[in-house]
């Protein structure tokens, strides 16, 4: 397997971790009493979700609302999507960008380093315009990717077979978790999607500083493999601002922002 192969596997492997703790659109399952009201997808689309239709009986109410029977079933002939046991918290809220807004990382991933940037080139109301561009062994790629605010970062994803801004969106979920106050502890779970791991603590450090941004670091450990990762997020960044990625004691992904613009 060459090593442009390994390594989209591997981020595909990584992709599916975010996908099971229900990121960007994507629906998480957890243990979690709250009752989600809305559905308000980004992304890779919505998961562990149930579509049900339901055939209103010949004596159909004059009301013009949903009415719930006595038992339990629902008479509306609607299709409603209907997430089980997933907080309305696990969903990542649409992020709006501005024109001129960018983000450079410097990227390491095993023996490989690229510098990776994300620039809103334009916006035209829900409308948006983003350059993604590589610099890599004194090499440059650059795409030009359109899309809403809601979908942009999975048009992203679609356009390049490796693509690092997936991880660092996807690390934003953990703020939806618990609580990032420094000291504090809590646990995340998977929904089965992931099959490596299905419960992690995430221990936060506090506040640190990441070109020039104030962000809280915090660890995610997995219980059953030898896994981490390092994130620290800043309140309003569509990213974290950095994120580094052990297995094994060793680090296979580290990035950290290094120029950006707001």
């Amino acid at each position: 397997m060459s090593k442009r192969s390994h390594r989209r596997q591997f981020l595909q492997g990584l992709g599916a971790v975010a996908v099971s703790l229900g990121v960007a659109g994507c629906s998480g399952s957890d243990d979690s009493d709250a009752d989600p009201d809305t559905d308000e997808s980004e992304g890779d689309g919505t998961i562990d979700s149930t579509v049900t239709e339901e055939t209103a009986s010949a004596n159909e109410s004059e009301s013009t609302e949903t009415e719930t029977e006595a038992d339990g079933s629902e008479s509306a002939d609607t299709e409603t999507e209907q997430p089980e046991d997933t907080p309305e918290e696990s969903q990542l809220p649409t992020y709006t960008f501005s024109e001129g807004e960018s983000y450079t990382y410097d990227t390491t991933f095993g023996d490989g380093e690229s510098e990776e940037t994300w620039t809103v080139t334009s916006v035209d109301g829900d409308d948006v315009t983003v350059e993604r561009k590589t610099v890599a062994n004194g090499e440059s790629h650059t795409q030009s990717i359109s899309g809403t605010h809601s979908s942009i970062f999975d048009e992203v994803e679609k356009a390049r077979d490796i693509n690092y801004f997936p991880l660092i969106r996807a690390a934003l979920i953990y703020g939806q978790r618990g609580d990032l106050s420094a000291g504090n502890t809590f646990t995340v779970r998977s929904t089965g999607e992931n099959e490596d791991w299905e419960t992690a603590t995430v221990d936060v450090a506090g506040e640190t500083t990441v070109d020039g941004v104030t962000c809280t670091e915090f660890t995610v450990n997995p219980e059953s493999v030898d896994q981490a990762q390092t994130i620290c997020l800043a309140d309003g960044y569509p990213f974290a601002v950095s994120l580094v990625f052990e297995q094994g004691g060793e680090v296979l992904i580290e990035m950290m922002l290094t120029d950006h613009e707001r």
